[in-house]
């Protein structure tokens, strides 16, 4: 698996929710059709043959973050969408863009405390918090998040997985998907168990942040967003080809954009009284 992700400022939501539904479905362009990447329910929408969306959606602040996985890097046109003229009215919706593809991946949360396998537990998901940055050792940090997923959900009840991908020279995008944003903020004012506490600091230790957006109605792969008038747009699963950048897109990496968060993640306290409060998992 590679994830590629998006990033981009929104110039047009509505046109940009038509040209992903499009893509999703396997259209090239409105009224036509496009051959399917791959398995996946078939149909228009976000259940359509084409891409394979992990998250989409919109902050509201209007950054546009989409996160795909590239099933069959070896295919380098499994999909229209990339290649094509939907690519073209998609990333033409979004100034600046920023593409990038992450070969090193890892899921973990509730039913997947390995990394391994599927993780249906997002698909309750209303909140997703994704950081932006880079980290010298990735490996260590996966590590650090199986142990973290071990511990859910005691841990953090509104966690429900982190999602989180690297490129090979350190640039890093991690998703966390809470269950809501009420619990969310209501855990991060809380308290949290040391030995938790240490594990998401030596984890922050890690990471140097570049920005942070925050969707708080996320559209997540294999379900609709939890409201039908959401202005945040996605697509479903299918297979997705080329890991490479789509044409006429160059590789960028992420700087932080006017408005972004100053920290994100899986904030942690220790009980009053103690030491070390206020680590963040990022």
């Amino acid at each position: 698996m590679v994830l590629r992700a998006i990033r981009g400022r929104v110039r047009d939501r509505r046109a940009l929710r038509d040209a992903l539904e499009r893509g999703a479905s396997g259209s090239s362009a409105p009224g036509g059709s496009g051959a399917p990447g791959g398995s996946g329910a078939s149909g228009g929408g976000p259940a359509g043959a084409g891409l394979a969306a992990w998250t989409t959606g919109t902050s509201r602040d209007g950054v546009f973050v989409g996160l795909f996985d590239l099933d069959d890097p070896g295919d380098v046109d499994g999909t229209e969408f990339w290649q094509g003229r939907t690519w073209e009215s998609f990333g033409g919706l979004l100034r600046p863009v920023a593409v990038i593809d992450h070969p090193h991946v890892q899921l973990v949360g509730e039913t997947s405390p390995a990394g391994e396998g599927g993780c249906p537990e997002l698909g309750r998901a209303r909140f997703v918090r994704i950081t932006w940055g880079r980290t010298a050792d990735w490996a260590a940090l996966w590590e650090l998040r199986r142990r973290l997923a071990r511990r859910l959900p005691d841990a953090r009840p509104d966690l429900l997985g982190l999602l989180s991908a690297c490129t090979a020279s350190g640039w890093l995008v991690e998703a966390a998907y809470h269950e809501s944003e009420e619990l969310t903020h209501a855990a991060d004012r809380g308290w949290q168990e040391p030995e938790v506490a240490e594990l998401l600091a030596e984890a922050s230790s890690l990471v140097a942040v570049a920005a942070v957006d925050v969707l708080p109605a996320p559209w997540l792969a294999g379900r609709r967003p939890a409201t039908g008038d959401s202005d945040d747009i996605g697509g479903d699963s299918g297979g997705v080809g080329a890991a490479r950048h789509p044409r006429g897109v160059a590789s960028r990496k992420v700087s932080p954009l006017p408005g972004s968060p100053p920290t994100t993640g899986t904030t942690s306290r220790r009980r009053p009284g103690s030491a070390a409060s206020g680590a963040s998992s990022r």
